[in-house]
């Protein structure tokens, strides 16, 4: 969630509005499914793609595969101190309810 909030310029508040609660239910066998079993273009995938604009998950993956490829641990830790410090600005901005 840091890479895709870090890479793709968005807030911890548009996370929990535009993602967490577009999310269609996507029918599985909750007993011999994993949250990877969803569909492209359906559920949680199409929540995140179009949270993201991005075309596919492939299209996400590739970016954090670079991303984690070409980062060192420090790199990594000052993109999460840059989010911790943005945290408070977000909880103190309000947003509305529904997109």
């Amino acid at each position: 969630i840091l890479f895709a909030l870090h890479h793709y310029g968005k807030t911890a508040a548009e996370f929990w509005r535009d993602f967490l609660f577009s999310i269609e239910q996507y029918p599985l066998d909750i007993e011999n499914d994993w949250p990877s079993a969803v569909p492209e273009g359906f559920g949680w995938k199409k929540a995140f793609t179009d949270f993201l604009d991005v075309s596919s998950m492939s299209t996400f993956y590739d970016a954090f595969e670079t991303w984690m490829a070409t980062s060192t641990v420090d790199s990594i830790v000052d993109v999460a101190k840059t989010f911790d410090a943005k945290v408070g600005t977000w909880i103190q901005t309000p947003f509305p309810s529904t997109p």
